[in-house]
């Protein structure tokens, strides 16, 4: 059966937060292509133990998932078998490896499935939701190598017919003429057609991988370039030696356009590296202790880049950060440093790691915290603290007219913070934060704090805002901000913030893709159930 299978091989680490491995496939294959994934811990080879399960988990674009088991798990590598429903929809598919011992699971860093779209839709083939047992995926590859031993079979009873067939010599020409035509489908250079050159499998296979990719390579001049493209598609980009500048495809002017930008592109990241930097919003976000020793706050490694600080002191302006040994920036969104007392010991604190610079979004404990930082609070607005210890035995040295009453505490209690519920809203205006543009400069990714709990399953965002980047505005002006209506808004509750995306179909003009840029938001957030 293995002889049969295509194998692909990648390095995954379950600690060390890296540019993730891509495998690639193609769209409705089933059963025929194996991913061998060699486990690793802070990049040293991890062994499975005995009596622990690996499965894999999945989402496909259209937003349904996969969870399977793995095909045969070795000390320190996994087999995963990729299935129908696991290519049923080309693009991009984020994956994880999990490792599951009784209620205890342990999770890789995510890996990419590319699934390149079929030339010829299979439009019967319906995209699901798909959770295999293991003894259904090897029932299912054990179909599939029948069929492929059947087609062995064919191809032997032909291989013994050679000779008849060598026997006839029109029947051979004609076989010859064939293979000479699929060639010339297949690869071209057979002088057996015209424009075969161009027109062939392997021509259109390395189109598609530049629209793909976005760039089309390096030209002497601009002439060069127009010569080799004529014309291009949007997201189209190469370099020309005469300007040594970055020249784009304009589609509107239907023609290449000098960017005037001699960009080291080394300073930028990939979509891949930005996916897996910003653009990955977990189903919950860990939790990392942060201890302080002399003037800093040394973190341990997170395994995303969204996570909560659980701090051993409370914190003194001027303290430094450090992540896994490294020295990391530490600000507000807005670019302000911390205040003092930014937050309290053992407080739960929400940040956001970008490479070099950590942003909190959500304070805890004491201090004067911007009002674009949220935090728990009571609803008069003054922070919420924990009552001082009382002995009930002494009193502590004072009469029993000191203490609080039944009836002021029943009144304490109806001051303090009520978790928002499906039908509650509340508004902002000049909320400002960062966020990032990607998806091909279509997609705004931002985060909106809350400052009380949620109970509600569902939310919603209305209002308006500004958006720029680079000295430009991609929505909104410098005089006015525009309704968020004419934008596809999507809004999901996570564990102390509002994930908030917005979408341009047509994408935001001159917005760079892959950056970061600015929000400048007024905003009604209202809460309900989802249906």
């Amino acid at each position: 059966m293995e002889n049969y299978q295509i194998q692909q091989e990648i390095n995954i680490d379950f600690s060390t937060p890296d540019v993730p491995p891509r495998v690639y496939a193609k769209q409705y294959d089933n059963n025929m292509r194996i991913i061998k994934a060699n486990l690793y811990a802070n990049g040293q080879p991890y062994t499975v133990q005995s009596g622990f399960e690996v499965n894999v988990r999945m989402a496909k674009p259209d937003g349904t998932y996969v969870y399977n088991p793995a095909l045969e798990i070795s000390d320190t590598y996994v087999l995963i078998v990729l299935t129908q429903q696991m290519l049923a929809v080309a693009g991009e598919c984020p994956a994880e490896i999990e490792v599951v011992q009784g209620g205890n699971v342990l999770s890789t860093a995510t890996f990419v499935i590319c699934v390149a779209r079929d030339t010829v839709p299979e439009d019967a083939i319906e995209s699901t939701d798909e959770f295999k047992t293991i003894q259904e995926i090897l029932d299912e590859v054990e179909a599939a190598s029948k069929i492929v031993t059947d087609n062995l079979d064919a191809i032997n009873a032909v291989s013994e017919n050679i000779e008849a067939i060598k026997d006839a010599p029109q029947q051979a020409q004609a076989a010859a003429n064939s293979a000479k035509l699929a060639e010339s489908w297949a690869v071209g250079g057979t002088g057996s057609r015209e424009d075969e050159d161009t027109d062939n499998a392997k021509y259109y296979a390395q189109i598609a991988q530049q629209i793909a990719q976005g760039g089309v390579g390096w030209y002497e001049t601009p002439e060069a370039l127009r010569a080799a493209h004529p014309t291009g598609q949007a997201g189209n980009w190469a370099i020309v030696g005469s300007t040594d500048t970055i020249w784009v495809w304009d589609v509107d002017g239907n023609d290449w356009k000098d960017t005037h930008g001699n960009i080291n592109l080394s300073d930028y990241y990939t979509k891949t590296e930005a996916d897996s930097r910003f653009a990955k919003v977990s189903e919950s976000v860990p939790t990392v202790t942060a201890s302080k020793e002399q003037n800093y706050f040394d973190i341990e490694l997170p395994s995303t880049n969204q996570f909560v600080i659980v701090p051993d002191t409370t914190f003194a302006e001027g303290d430094t950060f450090r992540i896994a040994g490294r020295p990391v920036a530490a600000m507000l969104p807005s670019g302000e440093s911390l205040p003092d007392a930014f937050f309290a010991a053992n407080a739960k604190v929400m940040c956001l790691w970008a490479d070099t610079t950590l942003y909190f979004v959500g304070g805890g404990g004491g201090g004067t915290v911007p009002s674009n930082v949220m935090r728990y609070r009571l609803d008069d607005g003054t922070p919420a603290q924990p009552p001082a210890p009382i002995n009930a035995d002494t009193l502590q040295g004072h009469n029993a007219e000191y203490f609080a009453t039944a009836a002021g505490l029943e009144a304490l209690a109806a001051q303090a913070v009520m978790p928002y519920k499906a039908g509650d809203s509340y508004s902002f205006s000049s909320f400002d934060t960062g966020g990032f543009i990607t998806g091909n400069a279509r997609n705004g990714y931002f985060h909106i704090p809350l400052w009380k709990p949620v109970i509600a399953s569902a939310v919603s965002v209305t209002g308006s805002c500004r958006i720029r980047q680079g000295g430009k505005y991609l929505f909104g002006t410098s005089d006015d901000k525009a309704d968020i209506s004419s934008l596809k808004v999507e809004s999901l509750i996570k564990e102390g913030y509002i994930y908030f995306k917005l979408t341009k179909e047509d994408g935001f003009t001159d917005a760079i893709n892959n950056d970061a840029c600015a929000i400048d938001l007024d905003a009604t957030i209202t809460f309900g159930e989802a249906t």
